[in-house]
């Protein structure tokens, strides 16, 4: 692309469009006037992205300057990461991203010129006299020898210049072949991600189904709903198979990832979250977050009390019977350091006991009766909140319903939820699209700000999870509590439960 040099005059200017990720379904790729950006027909650029609004936003002149304008599209206009807040003069040469996860663009500009005036400025008489041979009348000894001497010089020149021309056209050419496999592989990848992560989210779709009619199932004396149902299973099973592979060609394995970094996207899969679309960012926060406990003696301390009573065996089956994940028993650690006995600060909500401290609001609600000493901040053998069994039990049930509301099975939403306000949670989820690939735990950070108690809650109990998938790796001298509960032969890890905390 050209750019104006001093002594040109611009006649005009045009947007250069370069679609860096996502799909165009129509559009041009260059634009004299002014033109939109979305996924309506009438978008003059028109993307097949669903997290992109009908018209996302606008590009325009404004005197003899481009802008780009955000058209109060729902999930924003990135530049370089940031948020724009509504117009701002074009970012030529910057990934421009519709959303924080939407398509990448790249914009430029080409300059149609024309030639100065140059003016009254033509050859010096010395080089028309020495070099150009233009100047008439008698001349010299002295200017013919350097005439000759001059085309002398200037043969040998053009003899390398020729073969400097050749040697650089076998380069361009190869380094050419080379961008266009590169670009390919490129574009592989990118709608290798795009369909990795339309299987994922498929499939969640699907166990979210089968998770509402699993109830029904087993009441059912219907054969045939029964087989229909298995039908389904059997589906999800499949899918998960492919969204494997699609995995293996990405990249994201066992054998091209660092150990931890391959732990901490098999963790996050376990918890619900897709891990084509995890933020780089995510896995940096994680391994931050494992840093603090390595700091500490508390995760061991923990993990010990929890192996004296057989803690471990007896939440993971718990999870397990309602379909969670059993590393939610990582929840019940950061609540309460797996003690029965703990009982937490005064709230507005009441005083939280037992290892999932429950506050005796949601301990009513799932069926767990609080004890005489229900206002005060000491154990209660008569308080249900301490009954390891029955507390277990409750938390598992509460963790599921939390899985099956706005929270779209996502298990850093249901922590969150857990651990925050769970009407202030849904509430912000109810403004986001109803789709597990748009209601999650990164689409919730890019549109709120979260309390830092509740950050740091999500974080340590991942970051938990993590090492205890391997704990020498990260230097602990603990086994893995949960190494003998029942794979999950789709990602390697114990298949995970969710738990949740009230407080």
């Amino acid at each position: 692309m050209k750019s104006p040099s001093e002594n040109q005059q611009i006649r005009d200017s045009s947007v250069v469009l370069r679609v860096k990720r996502g799909v165009l379904l129509s559009g041009q790729l260059k634009f004299k006037e002014d033109f939109s950006l979305g996924r309506a027909d009438k978008a003059g650029v028109q993307f097949a992205d669903e997290g992109v609004s009908s018209l996302h936003a606008q590009v325009f002149r404004k005197e003899m300057s481009w802008y780009l304008r955000d058209l109060g599209s729902t999930n924003g206009v990135w530049v370089d990461r940031k948020r724009i807040a509504q117009e701002i003069p074009l970012p030529t040469g910057r990934d421009v991203s519709l959303g924080r996860k939407g398509p990448v663009l790249v914009f430029g500009l080409e300059f149609e010129t024309l030639p100065a005036d140059e003016g009254p400025m033509g050859k010096t008489e010395i080089v028309e006299r020495y070099f150009e041979g233009s100047t008439g009348g008698r001349v010299g000894d002295r200017t013919m020898l350097i005439r000759s001497a001059f085309k002398s010089v200037r043969r040998r020149s053009a003899a390398k210049y020729w073969v400097v021309i050749g040697i650089s056209i076998v380069l361009l050419a190869a380094a050419a072949m080379t961008i266009m496999r590169y670009r390919t592989r490129v574009e592989e990848l990118q709608e290798l991600h795009a369909t990795a992560e339309q299987v994922f989210y498929a499939t969640k779709s699907l166990e979210l189904d089968l998770a509402r009619l699993r109830t029904e199932v087993r009441k059912s004396n219907d054969e045939k709903f029964k087989e229909s149902f298995r039908q389904k299973q059997q589906e999800e099973q499949d899918l998960q198979a492919r969204y494997i592979n699609f995995l293996q060609e990405i990249g994201i394995s066992k054998d091209k990832l660092s150990p931890e970094d391959w732990i901490i996207y098999r963790v996050a899969r376990v918890f619900g979250e897709c891990d084509v679309s995890i933020p780089q960012e995510f896995v940096a926060k994680v391994k931050e977050y494992i840093g603090q406990w390595q700091k500490t003696r508390r995760l061991n301390r923990a993990i010990e009390r929890a192996q004296r009573g057989n803690l471990p065996s007896l939440i993971s089956s718990t999870l397990l019977a309602y379909d969670l994940p059993p590393q939610f028993f990582y929840l019940a650690l950061q609540e309460s350091n797996l003690d029965t006995l703990q009982c937490g600060p005064l709230t507005r909500s009441g005083i939280a006991k037992g290892m999932w401290q429950f506050v005796p609001k949601t301990a009513w609600k799932y069926g767990l009766k609080t004890g005489p000493l229900v206002d005060l901040r000491r154990s209660d053998p008569h308080d249900e909140r301490q009954h390891l069994t029955k507390s277990t039990d409750a938390a598992a049930r509460y963790l599921r319903d939390l899985y099956e509301t706005e929270a779209q099975a996502s298990g850093l939403l249901v922590m969150a939820c857990y651990n925050w306000d769970e009407t202030k949670i849904r509430e912000m989820l109810s403004t986001m699209p109803e789709n597990p690939r748009q209601r999650n735990f990164w689409a919730l950070l890019a549109r709120h700000t979260l309390p830092e108690e509740t950050t740091n809650y999500v974080f340590y109990i991942v970051s938990a999870a993590v090492i205890g998938e391997n704990p020498h790796l990260f230097g602990f001298d603990f086994d893995n509590p949960l190494q003998a509960t029942p794979a999950d032969s789709s990602s390697g890890v114990g298949k995970s439960a969710d738990s949740k905390s009230t407080g």
